[in-house]
């Protein structure tokens, strides 16, 4: 397989446990979510990825799944196995298990746990190409820089010690299941946006995420995390059949949506002053000495009388606004205010949100 073949939708296939003691794997609803998946036009099945629980999962279920999963689709699209683990020799004996078996190509995501420098994840890589020759997937790297990749794999690490050692010691709520899918959702969506504010991410969903932010600025980093989700979503309930665990889930996720769309556009957001007035380089004087911003005067005329005014443009903090107001009305007690929310304002003094850019050309 060529690396150019490498398009299209590849969805990470959930792993389907049974309701059973030992929690294994149910292949018959593996095989059934496959053939669902290719009945849509997929270009690709990617199993042991985001969704597939891989860290939780033998040697021996993960050989079992991929061939569960390789037989099902018998070559109509490609096959993405996931492949990494925490060690090097173990990350080379699933990908060369994966090869013999006949995946198509390897998704090895960094080793967890132990942060490993440029040099140790670099030889990381090398040392398992070399032991394999299928295409080995790095789109996170090549797409979003390695300044992202380094924050994600340290937030990933701490993402793993919260969960497996710091969250089982806190207290399960028990209480009404809509209250904790309002609040769920809250907490859910400013932990998102706080991590999408410094150029970082949990690693799984939170890849597609930023990738496709990287490639379509203009959508709402909320909207892409939804469309992500509820595509996750669905294909569970296609497959358990739940209908009040699919309707909590999209309004989790709509929550967490609704949240990071906020706190991002809050975070760049200000307030623009509009000032008319008769001395307009007074008034850029106030502004200078109360707010220390800079303005911008432009010409105007009264629309009725025609008189000559000047319009003072300011972009500003909250604060600073009411600040601006009371020093110019003080100068200029005939002067005309209008103040607009924007959403954002890029320029110096403000600070600029660099989300999900690759930094490949710097590097």
């Amino acid at each position: 397989m060529k690396t150019s073949d490498i398009k299209g939708i590849i969805p990470p296939v959930i792993t389907p446990m049974n309701n059973d003691d030992e929690q294994t794997v149910n292949h018959e609803a593996l095989r059934q979510q496959v053939e669902r998946l290719l009945a849509g036009g997929v270009h690709g099945i990617f199993p042991m990825g985001t969704n597939g629980e891989a860290y939780a999962l033998s040697f021996q279920e993960k050989e079992e799944i991929l061939a569960t999963v390789i037989d099902q689709v018998k070559g109509r699209v490609p096959v993405y196995a996931g492949t990494g683990c925490i060690t090097t020799a173990e990350t080379i004996r699933l990908s060369k298990r994966a090869e013999e078996m006949g995946a198509d190509a390897l998704s090895i995501i960094t080793p967890s746990f132990a942060l490993a420098s440029q040099k140790e994840l670099y030889d990381h890589y090398v040392a398992v190409a070399k032991q394999v020759n299928i295409p080995i997937i790095l789109c996170t790297y090549k797409l979003l820089g390695r300044s992202f990749f380094i924050r994600s794999v340290y937030c990933m690490v701490l993402f793993a010690i919260f969960t497996d050692y710091l969250l089982p010691l806190m207290p399960v709520y028990q209480g009404d299941r809509l209250l904790a899918t309002i609040c769920g959702g809250a907490i859910g969506g400013i932990g998102d946006a706080l991590i999408y504010m410094n150029n970082s991410s949990t690693g799984g969903l939170d890849f597609i995420t930023m990738g496709i932010k990287a490639r379509h600025p203009h959508l709402p980093f909320g909207n892409i995390t939804f469309a992500a989700a509820l595509a996750v979503i669905l294909l569970n309930g296609a497959v358990f059949q739940d209908v009040d665990s699919i309707i909590y889930g999209i309004m989790f996720n709509f929550i967490v949506s609704a949240v990071i769309n906020k706190m991002m556009f809050g975070f760049s957001s200000s307030m623009l002053a509009m000032i008319v007035t008769d001395d307009g380089k007074a008034a850029c004087a106030e502004i200078d000495r109360v707010a220390d911003r800079g303005s911008t005067i432009l010409q105007g005329h009264g629309g009725y009388g025609g008189q000559p005014k000047d319009v003072v443009l300011c972009a500003c903090s909250n604060k600073q606004l009411y600040e601006i107001e009371h020093a110019v009305q003080a100068i200029d007690p005939g002067c005309f205010i209008i103040m607009l929310q924007s959403n954002e304002v890029h320029g110096e003094g403000f600070r600029q949100l660099e989300l999900g850019k690759s930094e490949s050309r710097n590097e």
